[in-house]
C-alpha cells in the first residue's frame, strides 16, 4: 500500500484514493498489481461495489487486480469474487523478521552491490525477465519505476562479472519491506537469495528499522523460514482470467 501511495509522486497520471472500504490505485502501468484495489474492509466489498470497480478498470483498458491482507489463505469474500468472475492468482504468506537474522555464513562467491548506474539498471531488467519469467515490456517498466523511486533501494548479486540475482528494499510509512527477490534459473539453490535477503535486511537495520516484512512466493518460503521469518497473515490476489 505504501508503494502504491508513493506512485503519484513519480507518475503524473497515477491516482490513488479511498473508497468504501477500498484503497484504489490507477497507475496506468501494465502490471495488474499496480492497478485495482486493496480491500481494507471485507464486510464492505459488495457485488455492486465490485461491479463498479471492474467496469472502471475495464473501461480504462489496463490490467488490474483485487488484493487483500488476511489472517487466512481463503478470505471470507472468496465466494463473492469467484461469483463475479474472478479467479485466485496468489495467496502468499506475509512474513516478518525482527532484529538480526539467524546466523549463517553467506556464500563468498556472491557479491551484493547496490544498483549504481544505467548499466546496472539494464542488468536488473534482464534479471526480472529471467527470474520472474515476464515480458520485456513489464520488466523494463518495473525496473524504471524502482530506479525512479527514492523510497526504493535495489541490489544486484554478482558472481564474478555476471549478474545472477536482484532484490529491492522499500521504505514506506515507517515499514521496511523486501520485494522482488529473484535469481536466474541457472544459479538457484546456491545461496544467491539468502545473500540478497541478508544484505537488504541488514541495510534496513542499519537505517534504523527494527524489522523487515515481505510476502513470500511458494518457491521462497523455505528460504525465509530458514532465515527465521515468521508468518503474520496472507496477501491474497484475484483477477479476471483475461487479465492473468
Amino acid at each position: 500500500m505504501g508503494l502504491l501511495e508513493a506512485l503519484p509522486r513519480y507518475y503524473s497520471s497515477a491516482r490513488c484514493w479511498y473508497e468504501d472500504g477500498l484503497f484504489v490505485c490507477h497507475s496506468g502501468l501494465q502490471a495488474s498489481s499496480f492497478n485495482g484495489a486493496l480491500v481494507l474492509d471485507e464486510s464492505r466489498l459488495t457485488a455492486e461495489a465490485l461491479t463498479t470497480l471492474t467496469q472502471r478498470f475495464l473501461h480504462a483498458n489496463v490490467p488490474f487486480s483485487i488484493q487483500l491482507f488476511t489472517e487466512v489463505a481463503v478470505p471470507a469474500c472468496d465466494d463473492l469474487l469467484r461469483t463475479c468472475g474472478y479467479i485466485n492468482i496468489f495467496a502468499d504468506p506475509v512474513m516478518i523478521h525482527e532484529g538480526p537474522l539467524r546466523s549463517a555464513d553467506p556464500n563468498p562467491r556472491f557479491d551484493i552491490r547496490a544498483v549504481d548506474d544505467k548499466a546496472d539498471e539494464e542488468e536488473c531488467c534482464r534479471l526480472f525477465m529471467e527470474g520472474f519469467d515476464v515480458p520485456a515490456e513489464i520488466a523494463r517498466e518495473f525496473t524504471q519505476m524502482i530506479s525512479a523511486m527514492q523510497e526504493c533501494k535495489q541490489v544486484i548479486a554478482w558472481r564474478d562479472s555476471r549478474a545472477v540475482g536482484t532484490g529491492t528494499l522499500l521504505y514506506c510509512n515507517g515499514v521496511a519491506a523486501i520485494h522482488n527477490v529473484t535469481t536466474v534459473p541457472a544459479f538457484r539453490r546456491q545461496g544467491v537469495g539468502t545473500a540478497i535477503v541478508r544484505a537488504l535486511h541488514e541495510q534496513a537495520l542499519a537505517d534504523g528499522y527494527g524489522a523487515t516484512v515481505l510476502a513470500s512466493s511458494p518457491m521462497g518460503l523455505p528460504l525465509y523460514e530458514a532465515l527465521g521469518y515468521r508468518k503474520t497473515g496472507y496477501q491474497v490476489g484475484y483477477s479476471l482470467p483475461e487479465m492473468v
